[in-house]
């Protein structure tokens, strides 16, 4: 069970180191634009709310980046972007 909390732990570096590339682009990039895309109309009765875009924006706020600009200004600096990142995963796992 340790090693599959362990891959999760991968995942969401991986998944934030991702969005800080992301992040550093144009905003007028398509990848850019993707991220803060939202689709118009209703999913169907059932479908479950958690999506992508919700799960990482509740990250994002318990980082302490309350929006996406917040963010970008922090990872227009490479070093403080991977600090948060690091220090991220930390508080995923329970460290100081």
């Amino acid at each position: 069970m340790a090693e599959a909390e362990k891959v999760s732990d991968e995942v969401r570096r991986r998944r934030w180191n991702w969005i800080g590339h992301v992040l550093r682009r144009e905003p007028s990039d398509d990848c850019a634009v993707a991220l803060g895309w939202t689709p118009e109309g209703r999913r169907k009765r059932g479908r479950p709310k958690t999506t992508w875009r919700r799960m990482v924006e509740i990250e994002r706020n318990g980082a302490g980046w309350s929006s996406w600009n917040a963010a970008r200004r922090a990872a227009s600096d490479r070093k403080r972007w991977k600090q948060g990142v690091q220090a991220l995963c930390a508080s995923w796992r329970g460290e100081n």
